[in-house]
């Protein structure tokens, strides 16, 4: 990876992820007592990789493990080359029951801790983030490592502008509720990391959007997706910040015109943990039922 800039444009197309020795694990639920279960991440991590495959012992790397490692250098080219010791696909009771528990505690973190993020963990988040499924496999995942103090400085004022004039929609109790809620990390959250579309790439020569060319958007929320829940299983927290201007934090981050703002996260360990989402528990909308959002025709 390139030297750290004052805006570093992380191009994972050209990006060689290194890194050979097992990361530090942080399980969703801290309360547990250390060494009473292993993370969610290793159990993610490895048995995506390789399901009835993963030991631990003194004859070295299982191949689990040396899956992993390519994968992580670049060696194995597709997703689909890495999961070849599932079970003809299919995975074990015991891992869907992890993955369900992995999606439920997926949270839109606002409250971070200003403590440092290990890099090994962010770099794990990025390899996640860039086997994401694209349209025509273009990969139009632009990331942007905002590590500017000033631009930084820039990007919350546009949210206090953005936020204040979000404010003035709503009227009488519903004002007062949505003054009341927190609704960015930019204070705290270590990391800042802006997520663009690159609209005019060439990668996948344009197969699958003659007719909706908004799938290369759509591709890059995938992608964020498998960033969030990455963070999510090693305990790192991600929140999405769209009460900005896109336009703007484009022209403050100085990047190509042609890139689209799709996301603006913040990255860190959150505060506190809770199973239900922020916005249920200050009551400003209830989780509804699936059968709410099911039609047949």
């Amino acid at each position: 990876m390139a030297p750290a800039l004052s805006v570093r444009v992380v191009s994972l197309l050209g990006m060689v992820l290194l890194s050979q020795a097992a990361l530090p694990l942080r399980s969703p639920r801290t309360t547990q007592p250390q060494g009473s279960c292993q993370s969610l991440n290793r159990v993610v991590l490895q048995r995506l990789i390789a399901p009835q495959q993963v030991h631990h012992g003194a004859r070295g790397p299982s191949e689990a493990q040396r899956r992993s490692w390519l994968l992580r250098s670049g060696a194995v080219e597709s997703k689909d080359n890495a999961i070849q010791g599932a079970q003809n696909g299919v995975f074990d009771e015991v891992f869907q029951a992890e993955l369900e528990q992995l999606f439920l505690w997926r949270r839109d973190v606002r409250r971070f801790k200003r403590d440092p993020v290990d890099p090994k963990a962010l770099e794990t988040m990025l390899l996640h983030a860039s086997v994401a499924p694209s349209v025509g496999n273009s990969q139009p995942w632009r990331y942007v490592m905002v590590e500017d103090k000033e631009r930084r400085q820039k990007v919350r004022e546009n949210f206090k502008e953005a936020n204040a004039e979000a404010l003035a929609d709503f009227k009488g109790e519903k004002a007062k509720k949505y003054a009341s809620l927190k609704l960015s990390g930019l204070d705290d959250a270590p990391i800042h990391l802006a997520v663009f579309c690159d609209r005019q790439t060439g990668i996948g020569h344009g197969l699958g959007r003659r007719t909706m060319p908004e799938t290369l958007d759509y591709s890059v929320v995938g992608s964020i997706m498998q960033l969030w829940l990455s963070g999510r299983a090693m305990g790192v927290g991600v929140g999405w910040v769209s009460i900005i201007d896109p336009q703007s934090v484009t022209e403050i981050l100085d990047v190509p015109e042609d890139w689209k703002l799709i996301g603006y996260l913040c990255i860190g360990y959150p505060v506190e943990e809770h199973l239900d989402p922020e916005l249920v528990r200050f009551e400003w909308q209830e989780r509804l039922n699936l059968t709410n959002f099911m039609h047949k025709r």
